[in-house]
Formats: C-alpha cells, structure tokens, sequence
C-alpha cells in the first residue's frame, strides 16, 4: 500500500503544459470517429427493448424528437448496435418481423435503422459469437442489403421481403459490421449461465473468415471486422495470424 501510494504521490506531483496552436491546421479529422454505442439487452425488461435507453417512442413508432436533436449536435456519425457485451448473445432474428411475433421486442433492428435514418448516422452492426453461424450473418446481410425481388441469396426464410413487410422496401446498403465484441473473456458468468462459453482467438479467426466469406457472398460490398484488443498480444497474435491478411478492418 505504501508502494502505490507513493507512485500516487509522484503522479500527482509532476506537471505537465499542453500547449494549443488553435489557429494551426495539421490535417481534417475522419468525421466517422465521433460514433455512439447503443447498448441493447434482449430480455431484460422493457427499458432496451420496448424504448432503445430513450431513444424510441413504441407507442409513436418513431424516434424521440429530443434524441434525434441531441444525436445531431453532439456531431455522432456512426451509431453501434447492439452495443458492448450484450452482443455475445444477441438473436438479431427475434428484432424483426411483425409487431404481434415480437411483442417483447417493440424496439430492433429497423427501429434502430429507423433511428440512424432520422441522425444521419452510419449503422454498425455488431453479430453475435455465443449465438447462430455464419448462416445467420448471411440472413442478415440478406435482410438489410437484398433487393425485395424473389432472389432469396441466401436460402430459407426470404429475408428482404421481410424487411420490405417491416416498412423498408428498399435495401438499407449496411456496409459495417463487427463480428463480435471483447469474445476473448467469453461469455459472462450468471445463475442461468453458471458455465460460460469461451473461444480461443485461433477458433475466432476460424469463424471470422467463415462469417466473412458467407456475408460477402450475399452483398461482396459489405465490411466485417474483427476484434483486437491493446494489451492481450497473445490474443492478437493469433487472430492475426490466422485471419489478419483477409480483415477487412480491426
């Protein structure tokens, strides 16, 4: 204790000069920085669900004008969904479709594009890596990106008809996605879950070229990242080295 508070002590101790030159220009910042993550609990009672934290009115079936308005002056540009570890298990299929067959999920993933419509903000989507495979990233690439034609890329359920009978007849043109969120801890431990699932970062690489080629031979336009994280070099090294020459970004 003695030790740590004297590493405090110094820290605080020692001064520091920022100097600003406000009137230099070193170069234009990527606007595309300044996103937001939306977190986005499934089962968890209706405050995610039924309201997005706040930003979707369910009875109005529109966005909260005063979060559109905020989401417009704080400059946010990309919006996340869902949002941080609430992705390692995330059913994206039971967000979409008729009212009536989602009834605990008046908010999903159109509500959410409805609401990146109304910020003009980019989506990114972030897919589950405890839940579905590489079929059900392709689905959703089909939903969201898929002319409402009969092509069916992807098999099975017709997807953009789907989307197209949620209020969006045109392709939304998603482009980014992430294939999952801090997996390297696994899922988290709870009384319904006492045995947490884990993945090791070469299964991830494994998986991640999977999703990858999957999703892209729905729409070649989309891009899928991976995850790295600073600090846990052996974790890097290995999604690298298995999948880094084909990542889109990290």
């Amino acid at each position: 204790v003695c030790g740590l508070l004297t590493q405090v002590y110094l820290a605080a101790s020692r001064e520091a000069t920022v100097t600003v030159y406000p009137s230099e220009i070193l170069g234009p910042v990527n606007p595309l920085l300044f996103g937001n993550n939306q977190l986005a609990y499934q089962d968890s009672g209706p405050d995610y669900s039924h309201y997005g934290a706040g930003i979707w009115d369910p009875l109005r079936r529109q966005p909260v004008p005063e979060y559109v308005a905020l989401s417009k002056l704080a400059g946010i540009t990309v919006q996340r969904w869902p949002g941080g570890c609430t992705a390692h298990n995330y059913n994206w299929k039971n967000t979409v479709g008729p009212l009536d067959q989602r009834p605990n999920m008046p908010f999903g993933l159109p509500e959410f594009l409805t609401f990146c419509e109304a910020t003009e903000a980019i989506p990114l989507i972030t897919l589950s890596v405890f839940w579905g495979d590489e079929t059900d990233a392709a689905d959703i690439v089909e939903y969201l990106n898929s002319p409402n034609d009969g092509s069916n890329p992807n098999g099975g359920v017709e997807w953009a008809a789907v989307r197209a009978a949620d209020g969006h007849p045109e392709p939304y043109g998603v482009i980014w996605f992430e294939y999952g969120n801090e997996d390297w801890h696994g899922e988290h431990a709870s009384p319904s879950n006492p045995n947490p699932r884990t993945i090791t970062a070469a299964e991830y690489a494994q998986r991640y070229l999977r999703y990858q080629a999957a999703m892209k031979a729905v729409d070649p336009a989309i891009r899928l990242g991976a995850v790295l994280q600073n600090g846990l070099w052996d974790w890097n090294r290995e999604v690298l080295q298995g999948c880094g020459a084909q990542m889109d970004f990290a």
